[in-house]
């Protein structure tokens, strides 16, 4: 599992990777077009939930609709930890759905 930045249009999800050519991400992405993705969240005193998707995934190149204003405006800043951020290439993906389940736990 890696952390990902992502937004989900109804049909498909996008993440967003911050890709090196040593990262692991690029790493994974190398040995596999299949991807699982799992979101998730709680309220302690509530109810909780959980979704996992999985599906192929696949570059968005160019030319597509996601200039650098509709990605700044659907994902969140690029943060990156132990390397310059020039050296990070921000590329978007696009998870097609071919299986999904969830869950949910509500209190009562």
């Amino acid at each position: 599992m890696i952390p990902v930045a992502y937004h989900y249009d109804g049909e498909r999800i996008y993440v967003r990777l911050g890709l090196n050519p040593d990262s692991r991400k690029t790493e994974m992405l190398s040995k596999t077009h299949t991807a699982c993705f799992l979101v998730y969240g709680a309220d302690p005193l509530r109810d909780s939930w959980s979704i996992i998707a999985t599906g192929p995934l696949s570059e968005i190149g160019p030319p597509t609709e996601f200039d650098d204003a509709l990605v700044n405006a659907l994902f969140v800043p690029l943060r990156v930890s132990d390397e310059p951020i020039e050296n990070v290439d921000p590329t978007v993906f696009a998870l097609e759905i071919e299986s999904i389940t969830g869950r949910r736990s509500t209190e009562r």
